[in-house]
């Protein structure tokens, strides 16, 4: 089990939540908290792995794109291999932070199908990283 607080803690809550909003069929929600799963369980293995010195990983702790995480945790060592697909749903992911979240020119509705496909990319890096520190 995850420390109370930890990043991963909060990646198993917005996890949980994602799934709970993707019942209620508001995918918007669900989207922006499979974002937050995928971003968080990624930011637990650099908050552990990375350097603290490190500018750019103190940037990427408060950034919200897990695809830039994700490449910077590969660099440290993250064994975790994403196909080009799931690459491109982790990138999109991203995007979805802002744009489900915030009226603007590229406010997203998100459907059944992107959420599905998204939640087995966070489910797949949440997993990995959890056995890591299990």
């Amino acid at each position: 089990m995850a420390t109370v607080g930890s990043y991963l803690y909060l990646a198993e809550k917005d996890f949980r939540a994602a799934r709970n909003s993707k019942a209620s069929k508001d995918y918007d929600v669900s989207g922006r908290l499979l974002e937050q799963a995928a971003e968080k369980s990624l930011k637990h293995y650099l908050h552990h792995h990375g350097d603290p010195t490190n500018p750019m990983d103190e940037k990427l702790l408060r950034s919200h794109k897990p695809y830039n995480i994700y490449t910077r945790c590969v660099d440290l060592g993250l064994t975790l291999a994403l196909d080009v697909g799931e690459k491109s749903t982790l990138k999109s992911l991203g995007d979805w932070y802002y744009d489900t979240n915030y009226p603007n020119n590229n406010y997203t509705e998100l459907t059944l199908p992107d959420i599905e496909e998204a939640e087995g990319v966070a489910e797949k890096i949440f997993t990995f990283v959890t056995k890591i520190f299990a």
